[in-house]
């Protein structure tokens, strides 16, 4: 456990050095809490999912972003026992006709149950991302993750999220 909160620590030191280097340069970051609850499909288990987190993103220019993902995401089965995992990893975004959010990234889970086992996988998103204002917007959307463990594992859920450009 206190390998994970090292984890932890150094992931939150390496975004906010990308936030004060960005800003000394003018580029633009944005920060966006989200939350999702899904359902996860392996060959010998089904059941819920629930992750929250932060994505910290830099902009490329007005419609596309990349940043680093950082979530929390537990797994429940029928037997109501938990499966934690500390998910890091990059992404790549963009915003198509001024509303459709797309993204995608490669993504490392972090076992915080099971020392010693921890695969990669792939993120991506689907969604709807409304300007609330000059500095926020929200984001409802269809999230997945593909985990290549043993046993591959998939992940289906709705993301609501809330950004603010900093």
């Amino acid at each position: 456990m206190l390998q994970s909160k090292a984890y932890a620590f150094r992931i939150l030191f390496i975004i906010f050095g990308i936030i004060f280097a960005n800003n000394l340069y003018g580029q633009s970051v944005i920060l966006r809490t989200n939350t999702t609850v899904g359902g996860y499909f392996s060959k010998d288990m089904t059941g819920l999912s629930y992750s929250y987190g932060l994505k910290a993103m830099l902009t490329a220019n007005d419609k596309q972003r990349y940043g680093i993902k950082v979530d929390n995401i537990v797994f429940v089965d029928n037997n109501d026992s938990n499966v934690s995992n500390l998910s890091v990893g990059i992404f790549l975004e963009q915003v198509l006709y001024r509303y459709f959010n797309m993204g995608i990234g490669t993504v490392g889970y972090i076992n915080l149950s099971n020392s010693g086992y921890n695969p990669f996988g792939i993120y991506t998103h689907l969604g709807f991302e409304y300007p609330l204002a000059k500095r926020y917007h929200f984001l409802l959307g269809y999230e997945s993750d593909f985990i290549f463990g043993q046993p591959f594992t998939t992940n289906a859920s709705f993301q609501v999220g809330i950004g603010v450009k900093i």
